[in-house]
């Protein structure tokens, strides 16, 4: 019979009338079912039909029939169970008799889930997902009529299944717990389960089933009180089994185990210390069942767990929160047997103890119960407070002593662990970084990025924390800004924190303003602060200033009204009479601090201040003093008050002692200063008494305060101003009898005074005080005293530029000298068309070939008449004019074709504009090169030799005098030179064109790099290859101008023009070292050691001797003096060591020059070449700081015995004519540049002497050449510059007033402007006009003629140098400033004269700084002579002298050249280079001034130089001091940059973010923050597209940016300009996805600090969505860990907790469980809760996948994305992440709660 048909042939069991009959008929059935032959196959409908009887009979013996089926394995378990659901089911929809049913299939439930756990050892085991498929679940998921039922059952379960192991079972039963806790329907239930279980836990000792019960509360609701009454019942429960439990075990280590489990209950108790609006009894349960817990562990002799120290800051919050007693003695008691328990524990200890114990914390607290009515909380808290008091003093010692301990421990709760952390990093790191304070220091950042260090203390937290609650109580009230809680748990830091030796006075200020700003602090600080006042009054190894900071603290209390009379009470005892002075004055001056912060204090202030009724204890010092010094701050702060107290004011002025006296005249100059009191009306009566300020400084200076206020009405009180304008003048000029600090104090403030005075009653005042203000101010020595003076000499100085009575303006004489220059060319030439080929140089200087149009006596329109008239001259004086084989006639008469050349082009110019043709000035120009040049290359071509080689010369003179703008005519000319460079056969083209094409090479093109490329190699070939020691010569002079042309062009690529460059220049300077040490093997040592700082590659030169004794001398004095000309580009190239060698060179070659050697001609054309360089080396090498003042003398010395020498030999061969003419030559030259640059006096006698040694060359017979070497050597001497094609060194002949009037012994500037060397500038210049008109020596007065032109034309061009605007320059003398100025243009001009200090140097250039104007002087020369004054790289803490300069030049440039072209020089990239660094700071500092001063190819030249440098030069002060002056620049001009400007102003930032230093992720301040700030400063004026295309932040990713610096620091920067208002956040935004997916480095770290800063402005709405978006990414992000640090910053920083955290990368991780929460806590965030703890839930699971991963050594499961490889972190993530979010679980759908509840840990 089958099995489906047993039922039809039974009867339905219901339908028997007996339930005995019906188990039968059940029994009967299930009996035939166990004989069918097959249990595998589907159980038969009969089983269903059973178990869903009707009767209750029958479905009780079926669910048991079916349990016995299973037990003998006939029957599955699975499908028994779900036989017994589905029955259980039905029941729901049945009757209320069904519903009956339902504990019995509960039963059969729990029966086959106890038995298929402890069959199958894999069931159950891994969890049900979902979890609503647990058995037990389904069961509870009923309804409330199989609740016991189920619980008895789980019971069951456990105590079945124990032997299998509790651990299994409990992760089996999990999830029934876990999900009736968080069922909020199934609360009560829950609760009854629980405590069955731990009933059973008890009985078992099973700690581990204890535990799982305890984590069952961790998700226990708690939003109202109903619930915490149930979580607290709970507690209880739980407590008890613990008990039982503890009392049960022996054995230690299981000791050990069940005090974890009091860990894990302390877990749960603290946090709900800190819950808010808890039901009235709440606080004091959770207290109890802590101090029964602790009180367990100490009964059973169990050690002090360290845990436990987060109990004293539940403790501490509660206190401070606790206003009912029966709170008050819950807390005390846990803390009196906590700190007892410590101590015993620390007394039985072996080890060091922690000098931090926690239980200090709860004496803010404590001390506020001391005034509670309770009398047994005050005796409770008086004996805390006793049981502590000797832990403060052991913290004070510790700290004073310099010993660090620190306690290591986990606290159990968020809130411990943020708060230790916070108080160990300040008790014993104080020397750490204050970056961890980034949240602080955010809030209160003043003026964002430009804000100064402050010192260590003040950066720490004390101090910052003190400024918040500054700035937010000038914001909002404090009860908004600080929470109640929040507020106690920082006054139980700041109150902890006045033990500290260093962070002590910081705490003390902020306990004050805690006072001071929320009114329910200010009671708790006062009792905190007097309890401080004893503890620190007893401590006799500290000193008094913290218990006189701790009084000075009482003060702000007293801006609560309710606080005045507290505070007078506590100083009462203070002022009574028989109170020890020093009592007295301290009561005092406190009442007065009082009454700064309420003026409800007043009446008892002047009460205490009126001194009649004081009249026994006023003559007590102390108390004078005190009393005079509150008079004086009440005058100071509140002058109406000070009005009130004029009688104490009159008193203290009155007295006898010095000190009172001038506190009470300080108070009378504050009343003053109000306006009121009338100065001269209470003057009128003080000046009665007679005040010795002489001896008294003090007095003196508070005299001096008040005399300030008398220049208001000076002018209606002329004679008692003027006598206070004497007494002010005597105490300011009293220097030399008292040097201490105090008269330093006292003359600074007189200074002070007398400049609040009109100028003209000074005058007037003081008899004689122009001479005596004058003397006074250049012999002042202390620098203190100098820039107090400064600010009245700059009044001086600016009175006399607007006061016009007196002014004297006087007129330059003429000069004789003048006269004679002037008239030269009349005299010399004669109507006579032929005579002028008879001096041919002359004319062509002086003489101007334009014909004139007759007809109008106008300018010559016919343009082919003014050709043909030059073309003409030119012919003709080419041929007339003879050019030896002498370079240095060659370089003279290529300068006078310069001057011929340059008039032809005016008179091509002038015609062409005479004829009204319409085209612009370069057209004209280039119309003029290009005829002139043509007609030049026609007479060439035609001209014999010796009128070819000058043709050649005026080609080479034509490009140096065309427009800088005509390229093309440059290159056809160099082409024409070339050509005839490669002429072998003809020598004459050769060397004259070689000469003419090294000059040429400067005025290419700036970027055509090509022809001065091939020019140089082209005179290197022809060097290397001619047998002509002439052209080799000329070749090396060339060579020399062609190598100044080497890197002075605009190179597109700086580093590849560059290193072609460089390799030219060693060429060169190795091709004319080896030429010259082959001639000269003596010198192959010199040579090398020259190569090897110039050219380190250069091989080793070779010892070989070659015969060039046959050959002419200028073949090696041309190589010679192209070598010294390539000084220049060695100075630019920073071979400074390879200048100074090749200086020393040629200096060797003229001193070295013996007797012998000059008959020998050994080295006789060295000297020639070096005599010639000398002078330009010399000089250059002063101008750049290379060469000493002493090296002039002796050089000086060696020109003179070499003339000598020459002389009195009277040899006439070519040899010595030439030495001769070139020593003389040289000496001249020297002269004028020394001189005229102004820098160093020489000496008259040795100038005179050189000049009439000189003079005896050309005087006395000899070779024409020679006497040409004389007369130019004393032409140049007087600033001919002849032979100077460039005009390299020398300056234009200066006929400004630059000397003194009268004679002195030592002379500076030029010869002919110098009053000293009148007589002979004239005599000998009258005597060379006398040989120009000599008929008989035509040579000679041919030459003398030519000299003199050149002296002529130089003079012509004085109106270049005198354009300084000396029209509305002049200054009449005997004004302050042209007697400071004159005194700056004497120094040194005598041999006698000792020299200021520095500071005087210093200080006056800053007065003639801020001068209106000046008077017309060499200032250049000035400020280079002052320059030398001090030594370079001299660091001072104030501007050094060599600044001041700067900034003199920098300011007075505009309206004077030669400080502009003092700038030019120094701003010159290889003079810049070789600057210090300040001054190189100052100048780039100054960049927008120099912007203004240059302009066109100048500006280019300069951004090309910063370019360069900048790609050489890694100073970061440097770069900062750049981006200032672009800053400053952009400031100025905000709205005018445009076009080429911004471009290179663009290329500039460009590269100077390229070169923007990296991160070091030690601190939030980094290496760059400085730099960077700057940076960001000057972006944030710039235009805003711009700046967008600079930084690309519109790009989509990184990938997308092309620029030169890193991603990190591009997000930097783009945030620091959202933080500035220059950028929108939205720019910031679109970084986003790359910012939150960084990997997890240091360095990022900085970048997430930046981001939270720009963040931090915005509002709400900004923040919400990027908290929601950070979380969105971490759930896909490869680095979630950056992500998260960011959440972290972004909630800390907006929390309530905020001013308690550490920020750091591991902190802002760990504090995420209060940080989140707290942040979502407030309203403001209330719309994102859900999603926000979804994404976090999201994303903690994907972290949790992979940690599991990663910590079982599986590896990256695949599709995670994760790249994280710190396995540390990792754990800690997961950890927190989880326990955030347990705390959010109420904002997580039911099903993520249960996922999130029932889920292992690591």
């Amino acid at each position: 019979m089958e099995p489906s048909s047993t039922w039809s042939h039974n009867v339905d069991p219901a339908r028997l009338p007996d339930p005995s009959l019906q188990r039968q008929s059940i029994s009967s059935l299930f009996n035939k079912l166990r004989l069918s032959p097959s249990s595998s196959s589907p159980l038969p409908d009969s089983i269903s039909l059973s178990l869903n009887s009707a009767s209750l009979a029958a479905a009780d013996q079926a669910t048991r029939e079916l349990c016995r089926l299973v037990s003998a394995s006939l029957v599955t378990p699975s499908d028994a169970l779900l036989e017994l659901q589905s029955a259980l089911d039905g029941c729901s929809s049945g009757a209320g008799a069904r519903l009956g049913l339902a504990p019995v299939f509960v039963k059969g439930i729990g029966f086959v889930v106890r038995f298929l756990f402890k069959t199958d050892s894999s069931w159950g085991r891994s969890g049900f997902d979902p979890v609503e498929l647990h058995p037990f679940v389904k069961v509870l998921l009923f309804g409330e009529h199989v609740e016991m039922e189920l619980i008895r059952q789980v019971s069951l379960f456990i105590v079945h299944n124990k032997t299998g192991g509790v651990k299994e079972v409990g992760r089996f039963l999990k999830p029934i717990l876990m999900f009736s806790v968080l069922r909020k329907s199934s609360l009560v239930f829950a609760r009854d389960l629980i405590s069955s279980v731990a009933t059973i836990a008890c009985s078992l000792k099973e700690e581990a089933l204890l535990s799982l019960l305890i984590g069952c509360l961790k998700y226990f609701p708690r939003e109202n009180g109903k619930e915490l009454k149930l979580l607290l019942s709970l507690a209880e429960c739980l407590v008890d089994a613990y008990a039982v439990i503890l009392r049960q075990y022996n054995i230690q280590a299981t000791m050990s185990k069940a005090q974890t489990c009091c860990v894990e209950l302390l877990e749960i108790f603290l946090p709900l210390c800190y819950v808010q609006g808890k039901p009235f009894g709440v606080t004091e349960t959770i207290l109890q069942l802590v101090k029964r817990l602790l009180s367990m562990q100490k009964e059973h002799n169990l050690k002090f767990s360290p845990e436990f120290n987060s109990v004293f800051i539940s403790i501490s919050y509660v206190l401070s929160q606790a206003e009912f007693e029966h709170d008050q003695l819950a807390g005390l008691k846990l803390l009196l047997f906590l700190t007892e328990w410590r101590f015993q524990s620390d007394l039985n200890s072996s080890g060091p103890t922690c000098l931090l114990k926690e239980e200090l914390l709860c004496i803010f607290p404590v001390v506020n119960m001391l005034i509670s009515p309770s009398n047994s909380v005050k005796a409770m808290a008086s004996h805390f407070l006793s049981m502590v008091n000797g832990l403060i003093l052991d913290l004070i010692s510790a700290h004073s002593s310099e010993e660090n301990a620190c306690s290591s421990w986990t606290p159990v709760d968020p809130h411990s662990s943020v708060l230790l952390r916070l108080l160990n990093y300040l008790m014993f790191e104080v020397q750490s970084s204050s970056g961890n304070f980034f949240y602080l220091e955010l809030i209160t950042r003043d003026g964002g990025l430009g804000q100064q260090e402050m010192c260590q203390e003040e950066k720490h937290w004390a101090f910052l924390f003190g400024e918040y609650l500054s700035r937010s109580c000038q914001q909002e009230s404090t009860h908004n800004v600080i929470q109640p809680g929040i507020s106690g748990l920082l006054s139980s830091v700041a109150t902890l924190l006045v033990t500290h030796a260093t962070l002590g006075p910081s705490a003390v200020e902020t306990l004050a303003k805690l006072g001071a700003t929320d009114p329910k602090l200010a009671v708790p600080m006062l009792l905190s602060v007097l309890f401080y006042i004893r503890i620190f009054s007893s401590n006799v190894n500290d000193t008094p200033q913290m218990v006189l900071r701790l009084m000075e603290s009482l003060a702000p209390f007293s801006s609560h009204n309710f606080m005045v009379p507290i505070v007078l009470q506590t100083i009462r005892p203070m002022l009574k009479s028989e109170a020890k002075p020093m009592l007295y004055a301290t009561a005092v001056r406190l009442l007065c601090k009082m009454w700064i912060s309420s003026d409800r204090v007043f009446a008892n202030l002047q009460k205490v201040l009126d001194v009649e009724g004081h009249s026994g204890i006023v003559p007590e010092k102390d108390i004078a003093i005190s009393i005079a010094a509150s008079v004086r701050d009440v005058c100071k702060n509140n002058p109406d008050r000070g009005v009130d107290l004029i009688l104490p004011v009159s008193s203290c002025i009155e007295s006898r002692a010095s000190m009172v006296q001038a506190l009470g005249l300080e108070g009378l100059a504050y009343l003053c200063e109000a306006d009121v009191v009338d100065f001269y009306t209470a003057w009128a009566i003080i000046s009665k008494h007679v005040f010795d300020y002489s001896t008294d400084s003090g007095l003196a200076y508070g005299l001096a305060k008040l005399l300030e206020w008398g220049s208001m009405d000076a002018d209606a009180y002329p004679d008692v101003s003027a006598n206070i304008v004497q007494i002010l003048w005597d105490i300011a000029t009293k220097k030399n009898m008292y040097h201490d600090s105090s008269w330093v104090e006292a003359r600074v403030a007189a200074f002070i005074s007398l400049s609040h005075y009109k100028v003209v009653h000074v005058q007037q005042a003081i008899p004689d005080f122009k001479r005596r203000n004058f003397e006074c101010f250049i012999s002042e020595n202390n620098q203190t005293v100098l820039n107090a003076m400064e600010e009245l000499e700059v009044e001086i100085i600016r009175f006399e530029h607007t006061w016009k009575r007196g002014l004297k303006v006087t007129r330059r004489t003429v000069s004789k000298a003048d006269k004679l220059l002037h008239v030269f060319p009349e005299v010399v030439f004669t109507r006579d068309k032929k005579r002028y080929c008879e001096l041919p140089g002359a004319a062509l200087i002086c003489l101007d070939f334009t014909p004139k149009d007759e007809s109008r006596h106008g300018i010559m329109k016919d343009l082919h008449r003014v050709h043909a008239a030059y073309e003409t001259a030119l012919l003709e004086l080419a041929e007339s004019l003879h050019v030896p084989r002498n370079l240095a006639v060659a370089l003279l008469v290529l300068q006078s074709w310069k001057v011929f050349l340059d008039q032809w082009i005016s008179a091509v110019v002038n015609s062409i504009n005479a004829q009204n043709i319409s085209s612009d000035l370069s057209e004209k120009n280039r119309k003029a090169a290009n005829d002139i040049f043509k007609i030049l290359c026609k007479v060439a071509v035609e001209s014999v030799p010796a009128a070819a080689v000058n043709i050649a010369l005026a080609i080479g003179a034509l490009c140096l005098v065309i427009p800088a703008t005509e390229h093309f005519v440059v290159s056809n000319a160099s082409e024409f030179l070339f050509n005839w460079l490669y002429e072998y056969g003809h020598e004459h083209k050769q060397w004259s064109a070689a000469i003419s094409l090294g000059l040429v090479t400067s005025y290419f093109h700036p970027t055509d790099n090509q022809s001065k490329y091939k020019i140089i190699n082209g005179l290197l070939k022809v060097l290397q290859t001619t047998e002509s020691s002439l052209v080799r010569g000329a070749c090396g002079i060339g060579l020399g101008y062609a190598s100044k042309c080497i890197f002075r062009g605009v190179q597109e690529n700086i580093t590849s023009v560059k290193s072609e460059e460089t390799k030219l220049l060693e060429t060169i300077i190795t091709t004319l070292c080896a030429f010259l040490s082959k001639q000269y093997p003596s010198t192959v040592s010199s040579f090398q050691a020259l190569l090897t700082e110039a050219v380190p590659s250069a091989p080793q030169l070779i010892l070989e001797v070659c015969d060039f004794s046959t050959e002419d001398p200028w073949g090696i004095a041309g190589l010679v003096l192209g070598l010294g000309i390539s000084i220049f580009a060695l100075y630019r190239t920073e071979a400074h060591k390879a200048v100074i060698i090749l200086k020393n060179l040629l200096v060797s070659w003229v001193a070295d020059l013996s007797f012998d050697e000059i008959t020998k001609i050994t080295k006789v054309p060295l000297s020639i070449g070096s005599c010639l360089a000398l002078p330009m080396v010399i000089s250059f090498c002063h101008r750049v700081e290379l060469s000493r003042e002493d090296d002039l003398d002796s050089l000086f010395n060696h020109y003179y015995l070499l003339i000598s020498e020459l002389i009195q030999m009277k040899k006439s061969n070519g040899v010595y004519t030439d030495l001769l003419m070139a020593a003389s030559m040289g000496a001249g030259s020297l002269i004028s540049n020394i001189a005229t640059d102004g820098v160093y006096s020489l000496r008259l006698d040795v100038v005179k002497d050189l000049l009439q040694t000189i003079g005896n060359v050309y005087t006395k017979a000899g070779p024409p050449l020679v006497h040409l070497g004389g007369l130019i050597g004393t032409v140049n001497a007087f600033g001919a510059s002849a032979g100077d094609l460039d005009q390299s060194t020398t300056q234009h002949i200066s006929f400004l007033t630059n000397a003194p009037k009268e004679l002195t012994s030592l002379i500076r500037g030029p010869l002919l402007s110098n009053p000293s060397c009148e007589s002979l500038c004239t005599s000998t210049i009258q005597e060379i006009f006398l040989l120009a008109k000599d008929m008989q020596d035509p040579q000679r007065k041919h030459y003398a003629a030519w000299a003199l032109s050149f002296l002529r034309n130089q003079w012509l061009s004085r109106d270049l140098s005198g354009k300084d605007s000396s029209s509305n320059q002049n200054l009449s003398e005997g004004t302050l400033g042209w007697d400071l100025c004159s005194w700056l243009r004497d120094l040194g001009s005598s041999q006698t004269e000792t020299l200021p200090q520095k500071e005087i140097l210093a200080t006056v250039l800053r007065c003639l700084t801020k001068a209106p104007r000046l008077p017309s002087f060499d200032w250049a020369s000035i400020i280079r002579r002052c320059m030398k004054f001090e030594e370079p790289g001299s660091h001072k803490s104030t501007p050094s002298l060599r600044e001041e300069c700067l900034n003199f030049s920098l300011v007075h440039a505009s309206n004077i050249s030669t400080l502009l072209h003092f700038l030019d020089d120094l701003t010159d990239l290889p003079r810049f280079m070789h600057l210090e660094s300040q001054l190189q700071a100052l100048l780039l500092e100054n960049l927008s001034t120099l912007l203004r001063l240059f302009s066109g190819s100048r500006l280019e030249k300069l951004f090309g130089d910063l370019m360069q440098f900048f790609s050489l030069e890694s100073s970061s002060i440097l770069r900062r001091s750049l981006w200032k002056g672009l800053c400053n620049y952009f400031g100025e001009n905000s709205m005018k940059v445009e076009g080429s400007s911004l471009m290179h102003l663009g290329k500039c930032m460009e590269c100077l973010l390229s070169h923007l230093p990296g991160f070091n992720g030690d601190s939030q301040i980094t290496v760059f923050e400085h730099e960077l700030s700057d940076a960001t400063k000057c972006l944030s004026l710039t235009p805003q597209s711009w700046l967008i295309d600079l930084l690309k932040v519109t790009a989509a990713g990184p990938s997308s940016a092309e620029s030169n610096f890193d991603e990190g620091k591009r997000i930097v920067i783009v945030a620091r300009l959202v933080n500035s208002g220059s950028l929108p956040v939205s720019e910031l935004g679109k970084m986003k996805a790359y910012i939150l997916n960084a990997k997890s480095e240091s360095s990022w770290w900085n970048v997430l600090l930046e981001v939270t800063t720009a963040i931090s402005i915005s509002d709400n709405m900004v923040k919400r969505q990027w908290l929601l978006d950070a979380l969105e990414v971490s759930c896909v992000a490869e680095y979630p860990l950056m992500t998260l640090r960011f959440v972290g910053l972004l909630c800390g920083l907006n929390c309530a907790y905020m001013p308690l955290l550490i920020v750091d990368p591991r902190s802002v991780i760990a504090d995420l469980p209060l940080t989140l929460p707290a942040l979502l806590s407030d309203p403001n965030w209330r719309s994102v809760r859900s999603s926000v703890a979804e994404k976090l839930w999201s994303s903690a699971n994907r972290v949790r996948t992979w940690a599991e991963h990663l910590f079982n050594g599986l590896g990256l499961m695949d599709g995670s994305g994760i790249k994280e490889t710190d396995g540390e972190m990792g754990l800690l993530l997961v950890r927190v992440m989880h326990e955030t979010c347990v705390v959010l679980k109420e904002h997580l759908p039911f099903d993520k709660q249960l996922k999130l509840a029932t889920s292992e840990g690591l």
